[in-house]
């Protein structure tokens, strides 16, 4: 399910699959980001097992307060900003595509409570 995140300390939100450029005088840079959630259901009940946002590191107080998006993102350059169809990118297709399958490594196990 698309997921969503406050960026830094903003009023501000991303939701879903993106590319951000930040220009703020203070804090410059492109990040590719995948805000989403898992939700784990029964095959037979259908019964809702378990529901997590994606992470890509385990979740700690550094996490919370100093990272600019909650939740999978990852710093890039302005190569990574698509020419004209951001959908026919390939380079920004197999870097979200990596964002999703690091979280899911990560996120997962925390779904299933696995140790």
């Amino acid at each position: 399910m698309k997921g969503g995140s406050q960026f830094s300390d903003t009023n501000q939100s991303l939701y879903g699959l993106g590319v951000l450029e930040i220009g703020a005088p203070l804090r410059t840079g492109d990040f590719i980001y995948a805000l989403y959630s898992i939700r784990l259901y029964d095959g037979q009940t259908f019964a809702v097992l378990g529901r997590r946002d994606a992470v890509i590191e385990p979740p700690n107080l550094l996490n919370a307060f100093f990272k600019p998006i909650h939740g999978p993102y990852l710093g890039v350059d302005t190569s990574w900003w698509p020419e004209t169809d951001a959908a026919k990118s390939a380079k920004l297709r197999d870097g979200i595509r990596s964002l999703v399958e690091k979280s899911l490594d990560v996120t997962m196990p925390m779904i299933l409570r696995v140790e």
